[in-house]
């Protein structure tokens, strides 16, 4: 909505706040969310502004788009939005969410088999056995 000030001789337009009331995925708002590579998800959005006032822009494909929307995407690593007021008189709203891909199909991780220590075995070697033999000295015992 525009606001005319006609007190001077000159035209003023005051833009109409506006704000991002909803901008998620699969009807979720969180700022990290997990999907499996390759997923189709639906990305949604409404701005509470008038048409006139904003241009509303999806920030990873540039396409212009309405206040209110929605539109089926496959998962990539960030969507956005950037609501920009037409007049310039206020900052643009940015909304961010970034995907996080999981696999498809992966079964969980195994956990490690915990290792059972094993008895400490002297090595002995062939032909190395030790003589029991007494040897007696020359001469006798």
């Amino acid at each position: 909505m525009l606001i005319l000030n006609l007190k001077s001789s000159q035209l003023n337009v005051i833009s109409k706040p506006f704000d991002v009331e909803f901008f998620g995925i699969n009807g979720n708002e969180q700022s990290s969310q997990f999907f499996e590579e390759n997923a189709e998800v639906t990305l949604s959005w409404r701005v509470k502004a008038n048409p006139q006032d904003v241009t509303v822009t999806l920030s990873h494909s540039g396409k212009k788009v309405n206040v209110v929307g929605s539109e089926k995407i496959i998962v990539i690593p960030e969507v956005g939005i950037i609501v920009e007021d037409n007049y310039k008189q206020q900052q643009p709203i940015t909304r961010k969410i970034n995907i996080i891909p999981k696999p498809i199909n992966t079964p969980p991780p195994v956990a490690p088999v915990p290792s059972v220590p094993q008895p400490q075995v002297a090595p002995t070697q062939p032909n190395n056995q030790p003589n029991n033999n007494v040897t007696p000295p020359p001469g006798g015992f």
